[in-house]
């Protein structure tokens, strides 16, 4: 993913934690992080912001699921 962002250019997304409903069984081709991890896999980049939010809504298909996500805004910071 890195890889096809160009020299200062933007990534902005999120990624489920380990603490969110889906890190089960049923989900194992799933991939869940947490915040160090993310941090390091975007050390080359300049973060503008990183969150991390824990919340109970209801998902498509399922009443009061427990999110966790982590948002980040990051740029390529290579020259």
């Amino acid at each position: 993913m890195k890889k096809s962002i160009k020299n200062h250019g933007f990534f902005v997304g999120n990624f489920l934690g380990i603490s969110d409903d889906w890190n089960d069984e049923k989900h194992s081709s799933m991939k869940f992080f947490t915040v160090d991890e993310i941090n390091k896999y975007f050390q080359d980049f300049k973060i503008f912001y990183i969150a991390e939010k824990k919340y109970i809504k209801d998902s498509s298909k399922e009443k009061n699921k427990h999110w966790h996500i982590i948002e980040i805004y990051a740029q390529k910071n290579i020259d």
